[in-house]
């Protein structure tokens, strides 16, 4: 998600928040409480969009980082065993060949599956001799190990093209989550400018927010997507915001006084 759709579920978070703690005020109002409604719903998917969108990412790395390590344990074990082998039979040459340090082994990148593969190839060869000391399923191990590190580091083209795939979504989300607060909830509370003043202004200046309203909120607030638990939490912690900054809510500066209506940024 980019700086300017950051911007916009901001705006749409804080107008969420400020309208849940005025709804009293739309009440009756089918039109306004059913856009207010589809934009939560909107909200929470774009919520479990970013959510999966970090998690891709975050995930992979992870994965990553745990099968290189679990890989190397098995080059180290291999590699101790092939060398005292050619130690003992005064093979200076395999010795060397089968040399295995952690530091070395962590920084070889995508060579660390031909360094484990040729590793495989000499112990393979040597299995009788190393009998008792590296097992049949002690070789299978280390190919299997091999095998998914090599899958993670030269095959990435399936989570590029599922980040791609979010992306493109949460693009269409969140135009669409726009369209609704432009298109239908923005004419729609102009009918309170002259009847309610005070609440018409608050939520312009709601609107207005571009950034997340207090206590690094987040872009992605709910805990789970799925249960109207979820949803219902977005606005309650903006409404937070309101609390502690009610000038922002009611368009008073802090003598009181009326501000200007504010032009809508978004």
């Amino acid at each position: 998600m980019n700086g300017k759709q950051k911007s916009q579920v901001n705006s749409i978070l804080a107008v969420l928040g400020y309208l849940d703690k005025s709804k009293s005020v739309f009440a009756g109002s089918k039109l306004i409480v059913d856009s207010v409604d589809a934009l939560k719903e909107k909200i929470t998917l774009i919520s479990t969009l970013t959510e999966e969108q970090e998690r891709n990412q975050k995930g992979k790395a992870i994965n990553k980082k745990r099968n290189r390590d679990l890989l190397i344990e098995s080059m180290l074990g291999v590699g101790g065993a092939v060398r005292a082998l050619a130690i003992a039979n005064n093979d200076p040459e395999l010795a060397e060949r089968v040399k295995m340090r952690r530091r070395v082994l962590q920084n070889l990148g995508p060579k660390l599956t031909e360094r484990a593969a040729k590793l495989h190839e000499l112990a393979s060869a040597r299995a009788g001799d190393l009998q008792g000391l590296v097992s049949a399923e002690k070789l299978t191990e280390l190919a299997d190990r091999k095998t998914t590190y090599e899958a993670i580091v030269v095959s990435p083209r399936e989570a590029i093209a599922r980040r791609k795939t979010l992306t493109a979504i949460l693009l269409i989300e969140v135009r669409a989550a726009m369209t609704l607060l432009r298109e239908v909830l923005d004419p729609a509370l102009t009918i309170y400018r002259e009847s309610n003043e005070e609440f018409y202004l608050g939520y312009r200046n709601a609107r207005n927010i571009v950034g997340p309203p207090t206590r690094s909120l987040e872009v992605a607030t709910p805990q789970s997507s799925r249960d109207e638990a979820a949803v219902s939490a977005t606005p309650s912690r903006i409404a937070e915001y309101f609390d502690e900054v009610p000038s922002r809510a009611t368009g008073t500066n802090g003598n009181g006084a009326k501000q200007p209506m504010p032009e809508l940024v978004n």
